[in-house]
């Protein structure tokens, strides 16, 4: 099965740095539904120190475009997921499927899971 693929270009993203905008809505159809990314979102990759580029074969912006892209959404918008643990469940589910071998997904997760709670907290925004 092809799995879609995220359409994004580098960016600037104010005090920041460098970052990704997505210039195509994307959807992730996961076991409970589907996730919507709308065009226009910046996000700042994978969010990997530069280190682990190459011990762990990371691209400048994530392991995987997709799955960092929709863990960031998510864990900014938390729709349709607010739970932290779910998210970070959906983004190493979406790893594998994507065709990152456990090892490297099982790293990538167990990093959002130790560093990624203050990521979560700081960057809830409502929708509305």
């Amino acid at each position: 099965m092809q799995l879609p693929q995220a359409h994004i270009v580098p960016i600037l993203i104010p005090n920041q740095g460098q970052g990704y905008r997505l210039d195509q809505t994307f959807t992730s159809h996961v076991s409970h539904g589907s996730i919507v990314v709308p065009s226009g979102f910046e996000y700042d990759g994978g969010s990997a120190p530069r280190w682990t580029w190459s011990v762990f074969g990371m691209l400048p912006d994530g392991i995987n475009r997709e799955a960092a892209l929709v863990h960031d959404y998510l864990y900014r918008y938390g729709v349709p997921f607010s739970n932290r643990l779910l998210i970070d469940a959906l983004f190493y589910t979406m790893l594998k499927d994507y065709g990152i071998d456990q090892r490297r997904a099982k790293v990538a997760y167990y990093a959002v899971r130790l560093f990624g709670g203050r990521r979560f907290k700081t960057t809830r925004i409502s929708k509305l």
